[in-house]
């Protein structure tokens, strides 16, 4: 696991995969729910 330092603390870097939100290909994705998931 990749940790960075942040305000003179270790966090662990977390990754979020986002290419199923710009293609049709796995499923239709609303654009609000896209952007909340986004935001969260």
């Amino acid at each position: 696991m990749n940790y960075r330092n942040f305000n003179n603390k270790q966090l662990a870097e977390v990754g979020l995969g986002t290419w199923q939100l710009g293609s049709a290909d796995w499923g239709n994705v609303d654009e609000q729910e896209a952007m909340q998931i986004l935001q969260t």
